[in-house]
């Protein structure tokens, strides 16, 4: 039954296939993916220093899981304990969602430009490093999709590229106040 379980968020008052172009920030653009069968892709039109946040996630919420949810689009938001899951969002319907659903997943580590960030519930990718113009945003959607698509990431991979351990997940509830 429609509606049941759900409900929506950050919807503009364009009710089409071209809302989610209209939510492109400036700096971005979406065009023809290099990952192979992944459609649309997100690109930098500027210089994005590392460290900046992209988001949030836009779409449709659930409660429970849904066997009609796209999974292609849709991520799953945990209680701070990162245990259980609080809800999911899914980004298929385009006049619920945002530009920042065209990022695809990256083939490998040496792709990854970005890292998944939970904050107060809500998804946000970062950049892991200074991405320059031109260059498609490309994310690790996750061990179970990856599996599913023939990928497969360790902790030496992000060891050996970042020299740092895996920060594909990271779960944040508040911001640390600083004391002078």
């Amino acid at each position: 039954m429609p509606g049941v379980g759900r409900y929506k968020i950050k919807k503009t008052d364009i009710d089409n296939d071209d809302h989610v172009l209209a939510t492109t920030p400036p700096g971005f653009s979406i065009r023809q993916s290099t990952i192979s069968n992944s459609g649309l892709g997100v690109f930098a039109e500027t210089t994005i220093p590392k460290d900046t946040r992209l988001g949030p996630y836009d779409g449709v919420l659930y409660k429970t899981q849904l066997p009609d949810i796209s999974w292609a689009y849709t991520w799953s938001v945990k209680y701070e304990s990162g245990e259980r899951i609080k809800h999911y969002v899914d980004a298929s319907p385009k006049t619920h969602s945002s530009w920042i659903r065209y990022v695809n997943c990256a083939n490998t580590v040496d792709e990854e430009n970005l890292y998944l960030l939970q904050y107060n519930y809500e998804i946000y990718y970062v950049t892991y490093e200074c991405i320059k113009p031109g260059t498609e945003l490309l994310v690790w959607y996750g061990d179970s999709y990856g599996e599913h698509l023939g990928l497969h990431r360790t902790e030496e991979d992000y060891q050996k590229r970042f020299n740092e351990p895996d920060i594909r997940q990271v779960f944040v509830s508040t911001i640390a106040k600083c004391s002078y």
